[in-house]
């Protein structure tokens, strides 16, 4: 059932039980106030007609009645008037043909009225109603008779008005009620409509406000709520953009990094990478030719995407360096250091250690800017526990781009032969288990011992990789993790 029968139904019962209270209350007050009125009404007539024959013959010798007065006797109404002479002789009569007073009146009530000692007065016998008034001294005085079969008459015709005033309110109530219930229901289906064409996808579509009720509030929220969700799609898409180029980003980042595992006559080499976020702030690469190894290893300070940008103008300058022969570790965190500065004048910092292996005069060549220390064991002979490992330890220079022109020495030792090697950034020491609980160096070095024992640089990554994801049990990074282990 539509909104609009209902209300059509509501109004239609309100009117018709309006109408029946008022009716079962004018019938209340009918009754309540009847009696007393219709004797007034008969008292009244009788006094007016008495005090018309009185004055009309209150100085003359000669009793007799104008025609005006005449007419007023015989004009037709629910009351019967009679004026009679002292010896009970009707002189003049509204209607029909009596002769005496007994033909009229019950002998009980002409009794009552000849005991009474009032110049006028009201009687009921049988249902009828007798008033009576005298004309002073005038040998005369007027009945007025209200007929039980008529005396509702005058009633009933007020009670018929009364119905149709009744009627005429309760349409016109309808009628305002119903310009009323459609403006109301205009108002709400057009709510509606909103809220239906919102539902089906036209997000722009709005209620139009045009009161301050209930309906003007709710149409209000509507359009707040319209508002809240189109900020939220619009939120979600840009989220979802977002998401996208960082993937992208995160695609053309794995390109920053070298082949994950290599191997020739001179080194083999497994690296492992995970950033933080979909990008990350470690990197490392490396150059090889049958005569050396250039290999960096660096960290960004912080993670993300600017992180990544940074790793990326690292990459690209590699390039550019390799590519000029550009080979000697101070030279390389000279110019790296130089580039980052330029590019974002100090706001973002980096580590790193640049490594040279002549396999030609079996040298190292290395500069470190603030890097973790390299970790070196003895193939041979792999470490029981953390002590037996070496560390290249020397520290060249602050970390890159922290001032302009930013110099850095480097250090050159003999090459270890048959060595195992491990490189890292902080984030490893920064893993957490699942009571947050810090992996440590302790930690690590302690997994780097289990590690060792295996026989190939592969086999080193794998097992090192497993023991760190049975510390973690799937909990998220803080910080990018990278590492790889070497074997020259």
């Amino acid at each position: 059932m539509s909104l609009n029968l209902k209300l059509f139904i509501l109004i239609i019962s309100t009117t018709v039980l309006s109408l029946i209270v008022s009716l079962i209350f004018n019938f209340s007050v009918y009754k309540d106030l009847k009696e007393d009125d219709v004797k007034y009404d008969i008292l009244k007539k009788a006094n007016f007609l008495a005090t018309q024959v009185y004055k009309e013959n209150i100085n003359k010798k000669k009793f007799q009645l104008s025609v005006a007065t005449l007419n007023e006797f015989k004009k037709p109404d629910w009351v019967d008037v009679y004026l009679i002479k002292q010896s009970g002789e009707v002189h003049t009569q509204s209607s029909g043909k009596v002769d005496s007073i007994t033909d009229i009146l019950p002998e009980q009530v002409i009794k009552k009225i000849n005991k009474s000692q009032l110049m006028e007065g009201v009687l009921q016998n049988d249902g009828n109603i007798y008033s009576y008034s005298f004309l002073g001294e005038m040998p005369y005085w007027v009945l007025a008779v209200g007929k039980s079969n008529l005396i509702n008459r005058p009633y009933f015709y007020y009670f018929i008005r009364t119905l149709v005033s009744l009627v005429l309110i309760g349409c016109l109530l309808w009628i305002v009620s119903r310009l009323a219930s459609k403006k109301v229901v205009s108002d709400i289906e057009q709510l509606s409509n909103s809220f239906t064409k919102f539902g089906e996808g036209e997000l722009e579509s709005r209620a139009k406000v045009k009161s301050k009720d209930e309906v003007g509030k709710l149409s209000i929220q509507f359009n707040k709520m319209a508002d809240q969700i189109n900020k939220l799609i619009y939120e979600q898409k840009n989220m979802a953009r977002m998401e996208q180029e960082l993937k992208s980003a995160k695609r053309v980042q794995e390109y920053f990094l070298p082949q994950l595992s290599f191997k020739n006559n001179n080194f083999e080499i497994s690296g492992y990478y995970e950033p933080a976020s979909e990008c990350g702030g470690d990197w490392w690469f490396y150059e090889s030719t049958n005569e050396h190894l250039i290999l960096c290893v660096g960290d960004v300070t912080g993670h993300g995407s600017a992180a990544a940008m940074l790793t990326s103008s690292c990459r690209s300058l590699f390039s550019v360096l390799m590519k000029n022969k550009i080979y000697a570790p101070e030279e390389i965190l000279k110019q790296m250091s130089d580039a980052i500065y330029d590019t974002v004048k100090g706001d973002l910092l980096m580590t790193m250690i640049v490594l040279k292996f002549d396999f030609v005069n079996n040298k190292l060549t290395y500069a470190n800017a603030s890097h973790e220390a390299p970790i070196y064991w003895d193939k041979n002979n792999p470490p029981k526990n953390k002590n037996e490992f070496k560390f290249l330890t020397e520290t060249h220079g602050r970390r890159l781009g922290e001032t302009p022109e930013q110099t850095y020495s480097q250090t050159e030792i003999d090459l270890p032969k048959n060595t195992g090697w491990c490189f890292y950034s902080d984030g490893i020491m920064e893993l957490k288990d699942l009571e947050d609980q810090q992996l440590g160096e302790r930690e690590m070095m302690k997994y780097l011992v289990l590690s060792t024992g295996q026989a190939s640089t592969d086999q080193y990554l794998q097992y090192f990789k497993k023991q760190l994801q049975d510390y973690r049990k799937g909990q998220a990074l803080e910080d990018d993790l990278s590492y790889l282990f070497m074997s020259t």
